[in-house]
């Protein structure tokens, strides 16, 4: 007595084919759901930020009688608390934290004490804001001040 085998094998592959695909199809779906929502808390977050630097805005300039923009005068014009102030003097950028933050509307002279002036003769500040406890610097809301040489 002989016994045909051959019907088994393809039934196999096929329900083996089968199971793979429906578990490759649940975690494609998984990792996209978790991939979907992280995107989306990123880009929620991201513009959340955006939206802050554009209720940012200042102004400056060097406070008069003081040469090589050792002091500014800063005037805070926006919605939000400016806590430092990155400077860029040429090539180089330094950031200077401000002792309380300023608020919205305030005017204050800051030191920076700046050694050299690039050939410009000219600075750029860049306000930096804190958002869900984290800093922020704005750049597209730098500014240039050009300063008296000594």
């Amino acid at each position: 007595m002989r016994f045909n085998k051959k019907a088994v094998t393809p039934a196999i592959s096929w329900i083996l084919l089968i199971g793979l695909t429906v578990t490759m199809a649940g975690v494609v779906t998984v990792w996209i759901k978790s991939t979907a929502g992280e995107t989306s808390e990123t880009l929620v977050n991201n513009v959340d930020k955006d939206m802050r630097c554009v209720d940012t805005s200042f102004n400056a300039y060097e406070t008069e009688g003081i040469s090589n923009c050792n002091e500014i005068t800063v005037h805070n014009r926006g919605f939000f608390s400016i806590h430092s102030i990155k400077v860029r003097n040429g090539n180089e950028v330094e950031d200077y934290e401000l002792t309380d933050p300023l608020i919205p509307q305030e005017i204050r002279a800051i030191s920076l004490n700046i050694l050299t002036l690039p050939q410009d003769n000219k600075i750029g500040l860049i306000p930096i804001i804190k958002v869900q406890d984290e800093f922020l610097a704005c750049m597209a809301k730098e500014i240039s001040i050009e300063c008296t040489p000594q």
